[in-house]
C-alpha cells in the first residue's frame, strides 16, 4: 500500500476573486487518506497511522472504486449544529468500535481530492483536473460525500462559515498540483483562529478540580526549539484530564525556552511534562512575544507531531 504525504495548507488572508481558485468549507475532523486496492481497504491518518479498523462504517466506499485508488478527505462526525471534533474524540481514540458506538456517533468521510485512481497517479495533474475526474468517479453515498466547490467568491463562502459557526474556509489553486506538506497554493481561513500546540506542563485546579489537572502549559516548535504560548483551561473536560493524566511524563525543568512567560503570570506551581501531547488549541487573538488572549481547548489530535505545530496567523 502506497505511502502518501497529505498535503496541508497555510493560515492566510482569503485570495483576490480572480477566477484562480476553489473555494471549500472547511471540515472540522480528521484528516484520513482512503486506499483501496486489490480488495483491500487501508485508511490512514495524516500522521500515516493506520486507522481502518476504527471506522469500519466506510470499507464499503472501497465498493465504489476501481482497484488501485487514493481518495484524501476529512472524517467527520456531525452534530446538531455542525461537524464536532469534540464528538469525534470519541471515535478517533477507539481503534475497534463496537456497533453501539457506531450507532450513536457514525463517522462520515468528506472526499476532496483523487490522488490515485485505476492504478495511475495522478497528483501531478492540477486541482482543476482531479476534482473533475472527482466528480465523475464518486457519489455521496451512506457514509461518505463529496466536499462541494463553492460557486461563488471566498468572501461569500466565508461569510456562510461565519453565519454557521463553521470553523472556516480552504481555498485552493485550480493550478496546484498534489506535493507533500504545507503548501502557500492551499490556503485556510479559519473563523476563530485554531492551531495545533504541544503540552509541556499543568496546573493543579481550584474547586473540585484542585486536585486534579486545571489548565494546561502549551506552546509551538519553532527554529528548533519549544517556545510557550500560554495556558488554556476553558474547554478541557473530565475525559480529556483522564487521559493526558494517564499519558503525561514527568520532567524536572520546563521543555519551554521562554518559560516566564507563563512564569510571570501565575503564583501556581506547574507541573512539567515532556512536550509529547499535541492539542488543538483555539484563540481570539495571539501576538508575538504575548500570551494567547482568550484560548480554549478544542481537542488532542492523537496523530500530532509536536514537532510541527510552529503554525500560526
Amino acid at each position: 500500500m502506497r505511502t502518501i504525504v497529505p498535503m496541508k495548507g497555510v493560515v492566510e488572508q482569503l485570495p483576490p476573486d480572480d477566477g484562480a481558485w476553489a473555494c471549500e468549507l472547511k471540515w472540522d475532523g480528521m484528516r484520513l487518506l482512503f486506499h483501496c486496492e486489490d480488495g483491500r481497504v487501508v485508511m490512514r491518518s495524516a500522521s500515516g497511522r493506520d486507522t481502518t479498523t476504527a471506522f469500519p462504517e466506510l470499507a464499503p466506499l472501497a465498493e465504489r472504486l476501481p482497484s488501485g485508488t487514493v481518495l484524501d478527505g476529512e472524517a467527520i462526525v456531525m452534530a446538531d449544529d455542525g461537524p464536532s471534533f469534540r464528538a469525534l474524540q470519541h471515535r478517533i481514540h477507539v481503534d475497534r468500535p463496537t456497533p453501539a458506538l457506531v450507532e450513536r456517533l457514525p463517522v462520515k468521510f468528506v472526499v476532496f481530492d483523487l490522488l490515485w485512481f485505476a492504478g495511475n497517479d495522478i497528483r501531478t495533474l492540477p486541482l482543476l483536473r482531479r476534482r473533475d475526474a472527482l466528480d465523475q468517479t464518486l457519489e455521496t453515498g451512506p457514509s461518505w460525500l463529496l466536499s462541494r466547490v463553492s460557486e461563488g467568491s471566498a468572501a461569500e463562502l466565508f461569510d456562510v462559515a461565519v453565519a454557521n459557526s463553521l470553523e472556516g474556509v480552504v481555498c485552493k489553486r485550480l493550478d496546484s498540483p498534489y506535493t507533500a506538506g504545507r503548501s502557500t497554493q492551499w490556503r485556510k481561513i479559519k473563523v476563530r483562529p485554531r492551531t495545533d500546540m504541544v503540552i509541556g506542563g499543568w496546573m493543579g485546579g481550584t474547586g473540585t478540580l484542585a486536585n486534579t489537572i486545571g489548565s494546561v502549559v502549551v506552546g509551538v516548535y519553532e527554529s528548533g526549539t519549544f517556545q510557550c504560548a500560554g495556558s488554556v483551561g476553558s474547554g478541557l473536560t473530565d475525559a480529556d484530564r483522564r487521559f493526558l493524566g494517564d499519558r503525561f511524563r514527568a520532567r524536572p525543568d520546563s521543555p519551554f525556552t521562554n518559560s516566564d512567560l507563563i512564569l510571570d503570570r501565575t503564583d501556581k506551581p506547574i507541573h512539567w511534562v515532556e512536550p509529547e501531547i499535541v492539542a488543538e488549541i483555539g484563540f481570539a487573538r495571539w501576538d508575538d512575544g504575548q500570551s494567547l488572549w482568550q484560548p480554549t481547548f478544542h481537542g488532542i489530535r492523537p496523530d500530532g507531531d509536536p514537532h510541527q505545530t510552529a503554525y500560526r496567523l
